[in-house]
């Protein structure tokens, strides 16, 4: 039986094109419309055991209220991500990701997409 491989792994530009297509607009605006303020986000090619996307916000600290003084660090990143490539289709998890300044650290779930790359459509809940 032959093994399955990945065709961003026999063609390593592949991830890269991919990633100068992806217009994150879609997705701030989704933010925006869930947290009420505009957050720029960029994207990223992680590699490690398996290659995957991953989006993240600068520093939101300021943007605590109250609690900026507990944190080191806020910022929005995906937490959970996958490309398909069965599929032309990317979904990921993007989180609220802290550091305290006491240590430790934590994050929750603000939202899922899914990314269709052929269409350039994005789904959210």
């Amino acid at each position: 039986m032959k093994r399955y491989v990945s065709k961003f792994k026999e063609d390593n530009q592949l991830l890269d094109q991919i990633i100068s297509t992806i217009d994150l607009t879609p997705l701030e605006n989704e933010v925006k419309k869930r947290l009420g303020v505009s957050i720029p986000l960029s994207i990223s090619k992680i590699s490690s055991r398996k290659e995957y996307l991953s989006v993240q916000s600068k520093d939101l600290t300021k943007l605590t209220g109250i609690l900026k003084n507990i944190y080191s660090s806020f910022i929005l990143k995906t937490f959970n991500s996958a490309i398909n490539d069965k599929e032309p289709t990317w979904w990921m998890t993007l989180d609220f990701r802290f550091e305290y300044k006491s240590g430790g650290s934590n994050g929750t779930e603000l939202l899922t997409s899914l990314y269709n790359y052929e269409t350039k459509e994005w789904s959210f809940r």
